[in-house]
């Protein structure tokens, strides 16, 4: 997709992930956070990995389509949804480095003729999309993703295609929710690999609780005056990213000068991300060390430097709607 094209989706829909659009739907993540917390409370050996993918991708369905699908109260995938994520991103772990080799064997009319499988994740996606209508939302009312997202593409038709609309709702499913559960997993693994961030990060919790400034559930507003935790999580991501694959851009007219080599426009490069943020020119001699006191203790200048240099949601006009 060029980046003209991604503008266009994102202007036409981007609305519905606004802070204060999904803000509305903090009692749907509390409750189901509750349900997780009561999971972690067994006495017993449990697989992390597995129960945050089952926590985010109830949260994603119930935010984005409000379906309850008891994820957490099952244990386990339902109707093959998580499956059906974990096999678009080993697609696109393989194909995202051959989109010539991709495009004439999987994605050209011929191939697709061809082919006899229809991924599960988009037979769930076109059913979503086949459910609801494109009605304008009344004003007053509430509406989970889905609907907020149809009605931005009612009001922009020229902008956002029905196939193009298809994969919003594929990349919430599959992105939204494995992007969540991998970045709970490896803070669990940092807090674990490193008591005293465990300690520190508790101790600023506690207090809170204490003071007041942090109610049980938390509110957004109030988690996102924890100066610690805020450091913990950009340090995770910074580590250890959501995502491996490089990030392309098309060089526009005009010709670009990278490395010290001339590039023409019309030529796709891309950046690594994992490699940016293990830069130490951008995070220090210790960027190859997770030390999330780099946040907190870094000149404003610095500080600025490393904001603008963390891709974990990539950047620009592509960055993804995990972050806004």
């Amino acid at each position: 997709m060029s980046e003209a094209n991604h503008t266009s989706i994102r202007r036409a829909v981007g609305r519905a992930f606004t802070t204060s659009e999904l803000l509305e739907y903090q009692a749907f993540i509390d409750e189901t956070a509750e349900t997780l917390v009561k999971v972690f409370r067994r006495e017993e050996t449990l697989d992390v990995s597995h129960w945050f993918q089952c926590f985010s991708t109830e949260v994603v369905n119930r935010v984005a389509f409000t379906d309850q699908l008891g994820f957490l109260e099952k244990g386990s995938d339902i109707d093959g949804i998580m499956a059906a994520a974990m096999k678009r991103f080993d697609h696109w772990n393989t194909w995202a480095a051959l989109p010539n080799l991709e495009y004439l064997l999987i994605k050209s009319p011929l191939a697709r003729w061809r082919s006899k499988d229809d991924s599960s994740l988009a037979k769930v996606s076109r059913h979503k999309l086949a459910s609801r209508n494109r009605a304008e939302i009344p004003h007053g009312t509430s509406a989970d993703l889905l609907q907020k997202l149809l009605a931005g593409q009612s009001k922009h038709a020229d902008r956002v295609t029905d196939n193009e609309m298809l994969g919003v709702v594929m990349s919430i499913i599959s992105a939204g929710a494995d992007t969540t559960a991998s970045t709970f997993v490896a803070i669990f693994y940092f807090l674990m690999r490193h008591p005293p961030v465990l300690a520190m990060l508790r101790a600023e919790i506690d207090n809170a609780l204490r003071d007041g400034t942090l109610s049980d559930p938390p509110r957004w507003k109030q988690v996102y005056q924890l100066p610690y935790l805020e450091a913990v999580i950009k340090e995770t991501m910074r580590y250890w990213p959501p995502f491996a694959f490089g990030l392309d851009r098309v060089i526009p007219e005009g010709d670009a000068i990278i490395a010290g080599t001339m590039l023409p426009a019309g030529v796709e490069v891309g950046a690594q991300v994992e490699a940016v943020h293990r830069d130490y020119t951008m995070y220090g001699d210790d960027a190859n060390i997770f030390r999330p006191e780099r946040w907190t203790e870094a000149s404003e200048a610095q500080r600025a430097l490393m904001d603008r240099s963390f891709l974990a949601f990539s950047t620009g006009s592509s960055i993804t709607t995990d972050e806004v």
